[in-house]
């Protein structure tokens, strides 16, 4: 500024404002067609985010962005206000939520500098200098967003007309009752068994939902609060708005398959599993590996059993221990029991199946391997984490859950559910088809660090899980660092360096020990594996059978000690004697790091 003091740019200003702007038009088109049948353009534009001499507009009910006007065309006429109450999906209301809290106040400063003592507008669809969008407004940005999706444009009009059409053929009576908010709702039922009815939806008893949503059994819920919520929940089903804002739509359902699978869930009860002390469990274990002094490894280990089987069994459980700790232990209990029924094992990696099969196997569990045209049950059922993000899969849990057959689902590895979502679109998907099933769930991993939690919990949708962790530390692995420089590419030096020392014995068992290379690229590994005259392993090596054939030869030639690799080899090998884990460059994520150094130091 002229005095010395700090300011804003006007420029910066002017195009930060102008960005504001066409979030606010895009933000007001989602908000007129996602929550429900649409509100009139005058209402939609009314809307306040904050009290002025009106109350704001802009609540939050049952974890969800509400927006509550009383306006309609009719109100100059009669003098009578009429309630309209429009729930917006989470993605839009979350957006609306930051918007607020961030971008607001900046705007706010951006008005202070050009007029001091001015106050930002209340309304939520205003300029800058507090002028409310006029009339028009949303017909545009509506027939915009027509053009930037390439459908046939639409005018607000055209959408209510279609809307209503919607509403009256596509929804049953009793759900057209929630729509038409002046006329009676038909066969009226209990707050009490709607708020039990939320709970079955959401997958956990109704002890849980209570404790999770602050709700107990004498809540009265508002009527018309209760059936606007009812009534934007279905019309988010019908589009499934929510799946398709998260990224997480199942792909290829039809409608009356998706209808029939609620109607499942909602009939479907959570098995009553029996309750087991610690010695029982133990003597399970025991008997398994006819170890009659066999104790558990670590209290992780033990604490996570407990969890799953014990006297209190948690619904969701998260098990956060070391490599080597026995986290497989507590599938085989699970599947061991005496009234055992069925534990569903979700598999993400192809290099987990075969040592998972030879460990039960060496135990006396006969595992069932899932296919998509499987109808048969075991007491330990095999999936593999695309074949879990289908709907013959939801269909098959049903199936044991209506016949109170299924125990629990384990994920193994479930980190991976938001480490991997890049390149693994089933890993991302995995938290919601799993959420779809009346089961405890429990999610394995060791590689999942504290500050990863939070958002492990939200992107899987998991609500108040027993969460047990304790050091994953692996004390018998010794890492090195070395910063190379001068000549040569690093591929060069790596080859180099296994070798110049592979042939030292006092360091290899050349009878079994084995030596793996990571690369961070394809063509790295192909490079690499051509100059040390070695096999190779990466996502693109072939079918499952295939991946497992490569793995099963270098194993067997004791002639040939070293693999390189890509990632796709840093989670469930499980090779006893790898001596030596080699990177080439630095990992991309410490986590990928962890695993992929956590293949040595099994013996």
């Amino acid at each position: 500024a002229k005095d010395g003091s700090m300011a804003l740019c006007p420029n910066a200003m002017a195009i930060y404002e102008a960005h504001a702007q066409e979030f606010l038009k895009r933000a007001l088109v989602l908000c007129h067609i996602s929550p429900g049948p649409p509100l009139r353009e005058p209402e939609l534009l009314s809307v306040m985010w904050r009290n002025n001499a009106r109350q704001r507009h802009l609540l939050i009910w049952e974890k969800l962005v509400m927006i509550y006007t009383q306006y309609h065309k009719g109100q100059q006429q009669s003098g009578a206000y009429k309630d309209n109450i429009r729930f917006l999906p989470k993605a839009i209301g979350d957006l609306l939520l930051a918007y607020t809290a961030y971008v607001l106040p900046l705007r706010q400063l951006f008005l202070r500098q050009q007029k001091s003592g001015a106050l930002i507008s209340p309304y939520l669809w205003a300029k800058l200098d507090g002028t409310v969008w006029a009339d028009g407004t949303l017909s545009a940005s509506l027939t915009k967003a027509c053009t930037r999706a390439k459908v046939p444009r639409l005018h607000t009009s055209n959408w209510r007309q279609f809307a209503a059409s919607i509403t009256k053929e596509k929804f049953s009576v009793k759900e057209r009752a929630n729509f038409d908010l002046e006329e009676g709702i038909g066969e009226h039922i209990e707050d009490e068994l709607d708020l039990v009815a939320l709970a079955e939806l959401s997958n956990h008893t109704y002890h849980t939902f209570n404790h999770a949503y602050a709700g107990t059994t004498t809540l009265t819920m508002n009527a018309l609060l209760h059936r606007n919520y009812r009534a934007s929940e279905s019309w988010r089903t019908f589009f499934r708005f929510d799946h398709i804002l998260q990224g997480k739509r199942p792909r290829g359902a039809s409608e009356t398959l998706s209808l029939r699978m609620l109607d499942a869930s909602k009939r479907g009860q959570m098995r009553r599993r029996g309750a087991y002390s610690e010695a029982d469990l133990l003597a399970v274990a025991r008997k398994l590996y006819n170890k009659l002094d066999l104790q558990f490894r670590v209290p992780g280990q033990r604490n996570g059993v407990l969890a799953i089987m014990g006297p209190q069994p948690a619904e969701q459980v998260v098990l956060v221990i070391g490599t080597g700790s026995g986290k497989t232990l507590v599938v085989m209990i699970g599947a061991a029991v005496a009234d055992a029924g069925t534990t569903l094992l979700i598999l993400p990696m192809v290099a987990l199946r075969g040592d998972m099969l030879r460990r039960f196997h060496e135990v006396g569990i006969r595992p069932l391997i899932w296919s998509v045209d499987c109808k048969r049950s075991a007491s330990l059922v095999i999936v593999s984490a695309e074949a879990a993000c289908t709907q013959g899969f939801l269909e098959y849990c049903h199936v044991l859950v209506s016949k109170q057959k299924l125990d629990r689902i384990v994920i193994d590895e479930g980190h991976l559910t938001i480490t991997a979502s890049n390149y693994r679109p089933c890993m991302a998907q995995l938290g919601w088809y799993v959420r779809q099933i009346r089961t405890q769930t429990v999610w394995l991993t060791a590689t999942l660090p504290p500050a990863m939690q939070e958002a492990f919990i939200e992107h899987n949708k998991l609500v108040r899980p027993r969460i047990i962790r304790e050091s994953t530390n692996r004390p018998n692995i010794k890492y090195m660092v070395s910063f190379e420089t001068g000549p040569g590419a690093l591929i060069e030096r790596a080859a180099n360096l296994v070798q110049v020392y592979w042939p030292q014995q006092e360091i290899f068992d050349h009878s079994r020990d084995k030596i793996i290379v990571y690369c961070r690229t394809r063509e790295e590994v192909a490079l690499l594996a051509e100059l040390l005259q070695c096999p190779s392993y990466t996502s693109e090596s072939g079918s499952e059978e295939e991946k497992a054939a490569i793995l099963s030869k270098w194993i067997a030639d004791k002639d040939q000690p070293v693999i390189v690799a890509t990632s796709a080899l840093g989670i469930g090998f499980d090779y006893p004697h790898v001596r030596w884990v080699v990177h080439v460059d630095a990992p991309s994520e410490a986590t990928a790091f962890s695993q992929e150094s956590g293949r040595a130091g099994r013996d």
